[in-house]
């Protein structure tokens, strides 16, 4: 008996729950079951007027008046039946006066929380799908015009920012919150992922490839950014050769670290101009280690190459400065072998002793850009000495940049360097000396600090960039935009056969020589305005031939006697005088069209 009874307790509460759940969780449900109930009791009302009364009293259409209006009761045309008709006014007044409205509001409370929570789904169509919710997110919602597509994001948690979007709940790597957000059917998809989130790069990754497995059933092609965070993944990227397919999912990818160096030193004035003629060598001086100064460090190789090199032998050179920097300088060269065996670098240890590392190659020291790691605090009296000697040089021009991954250690640091870095006033003839030619420093979250010590003039101009300041949908466009035209002028010239178009050539492209082009086009900017193009424009020429070689050996390849891009060989990594002409042609094409390639 006890058993039968715990049986029918769980089958009771069974019901309950679906009872409860139809009427707490639905929209339109609610409303269904309110009317199912209220023509069940209309329907019971007639029976028993029509055939238990059934004395003419009562007719049909005067029981569906009293209940449709129980303020007819008291003008009843006919007397009798007072408790029957009172009981159906009752009713009445229960269903369409109590349960209707508290029904009508339960209904608007439920979808209010569906949509606040992410759960409420529509069918969108040439939408801009974005997938996270980090820092990326306030730019792109700030660049992105809402009024010509709908912007969803998706995201684990609602994103506290305002803005015309539509917040789905979800996770970037689930085929089903990937389907409900009907991916295949958006006209652009942005992979950010979370903040301070485990494994970032392999859930995008992964994110990237089920979006490729819904798209082939998408009737148009999708652009997609995906922006990864370490290095690491971004040179499995760098060295990929497997060609894209050119259609339906059309991928560019980022390194986030990447991206701020870009946006730092690409177009803008950080880096210094060295014209033809000047007797100038570049120093660029990073404090400190981690993703943000391998990033600054790569891209200004990428840029630096300045007519100096050619006509003085002076070479950019980068230093990194911070403790423990031999076993950063270790990682660096493990990852990036070929590079710095075939450049000069030094190793500066906390008492300031050199050890020199020679240049190893069959042609000779012919990279403009050299290294050097010098380990000791920035703090330490030895690195103080250090920048105000180099700063006070002739013939070089100090830029500095701090790149700590502590924001309150960044700010401190850039902001107690040695006065003559920020430039020294002359209380006798009122000038200020020259002091660095730019100092930079790298921030995760606010620049308000660095905004109040600009304006007590005492630091000079410090330059803030971070994820805070910088917006990813105009770098992304942007540089994929420049990539896409140096890569169409190589098409042209040299594809077999020529692609129809930019889009064409582009996302047939494998990741490498997307690389590729991107570092072809970021250097551009600075070289306009080191270069005469009105003369004799072997310089430059030879200038783009020593970017090339240094984006090359960034990316993995090595130099050898014949030609093996599956194995990372190319025979060209050489100077700019012993190439054939026929590739000396190809750096010719590419900067006769620079004009073009980065006019706005």
């Amino acid at each position: 008996m006890k058993v039968q009874d715990a049986v029918n307790d769980i089958v009771t509460m069974r019901i309950k729950r679906s009872i409860d759940k139809a009427l707490s969780e639905g929209y339109g449900r609610q409303l269904l079951w309110l009317l199912l109930v209220a023509l069940l009791c209309v329907g019971v009302a007639l029976i028993i007027a029509i055939f238990v009364f059934n004395d003419g009293v009562l007719k049909w259409q005067d029981v569906v008046g009293l209940f449709l209006d129980p303020g007819v009761f008291g003008s009843f045309a006919y007397k009798g039946h007072d408790l029957f008709r009172l009981t159906i006014a009752l009713l009445s007044m229960f269903f369409f006066s109590a349960l209707l409205v508290s029904v009508f509001t339960n209904v608007f409370n439920n979808i209010s929380l569906s949509v606040r929570e992410g759960r409420r789904k529509y069918n969108l169509h040439d939408h801009i799908l974005i997938l996270g919710g980090n820092h990326h997110l306030q730019g792109l919602l700030q660049s992105l015009d809402a009024k010509k597509h709908d912007v969803v994001v998706m995201s684990p948690h609602r994103p506290d920012l305002e803005g015309d979007y539509i917040y789905y709940r979800g996770d970037r790597d689930c085929i089903e919150d990937l389907q409900n957000a009907d991916a295949d059917k958006a006209s652009t998809i942005y992979i950010i992922g979370e903040e301070h989130e485990a494994a970032h790069d392999s859930r995008s990754l992964h994110s990237m490839a089920i979006l490729r497995h819904l798209s082939r059933k998408a009737d148009h092609d999708i652009h997609c950014y995906i922006t990864l965070e370490d290095q690491t993944s971004t040179e499995i990227f760098q060295y990929s050769r497997i060609k894209g397919d050119g259609r339906l999912l059309l991928v560019d990818c980022i390194n986030d670290y990447e991206h701020l160096a870009e946006q730092l030193l690409v177009n803008t004035s950080f880096l210094p101009v060295i014209r033809q003629g000047e007797s100038k060598q570049s120093h660029i001086v990073i404090i400190g280690t981690g993703p943000v100064a391998q990033a600054v460090a790569y891209t200004s190789a990428h840029i630096s190459h300045y007519p100096s090199f050619t006509e003085k032998g002076m070479k950019t050179k980068i230093t990194f400065i911070g403790d423990g920097m031999g076993k950063w300088m270790n990682k660096m060269l493990s990852s990036r072998p070929v590079l710095f065996e075939m450049s000069k670098y030094d190793f500066v240890d906390s008492d300031g002793m050199r050890h020199t590392h020679e240049a190893v190659s069959d042609d000779g020291d012919f990279l403009d850009v050299e290294w050097q790691f010098v380990d000791a605090d920035v703090e330490s009296d030895f690195v103080r000495e250090m920048l105000s000697e180099e700063v006070n040089k002739p013939d070089v021009i100090l830029t500095v940049c701090v790149c700590l991954m502590d924001d309150k250690k960044a700010v401190e640091t850039v902001l107690h360097l040695p006065r003559p870095v920020y430039g020294l006033f002359n209380e006798t003839n009122g000038e200020t000396t020259a002091g660095a030619h730019n100092i930079a420093v790298y921030v995760s979250e606010s620049k308000h600090i660095i905004d109040q010590a600009n304006q007590t003039g005492m630091y000079g101009t410090i330059t803030v960039f971070g994820p805070d300041i910088n917006i990813i949908h105009t770098a992304l466009e942007s540089r994929s935009r420049y990539g896409k035209r140096v890569n169409f002028v190589y098409d042209q010239k040299w594809g077999n056969p020529p692609s129809k178009d930019m889009e064409e050539a582009w996302y047939k492209l494998s990741e490498s020589d997307k690389y590729s082009s991107v570092y072809s086009a970021n250097a551009m900017f600075l070289r306009t305005l080191c270069y005469d193009m009105s003369g004799d424009r072997m310089p430059i020429y030879e200038a783009e031939h020593r970017r090339w070689v240094m984006s090359e050996l960034i990316m993995g390849f090595k130099p050898g006697k014949k030609r093996d891009k599956v194995h990372f060989v190319h025979n060209d990594i050489i100077p700019f005088a012993c190439l054939p002409d026929e590739e000396k042609d190809k750096d010719k094409d590419i900067i006769d069209a620079m004009p073009r390639i980065i006019k706005d």
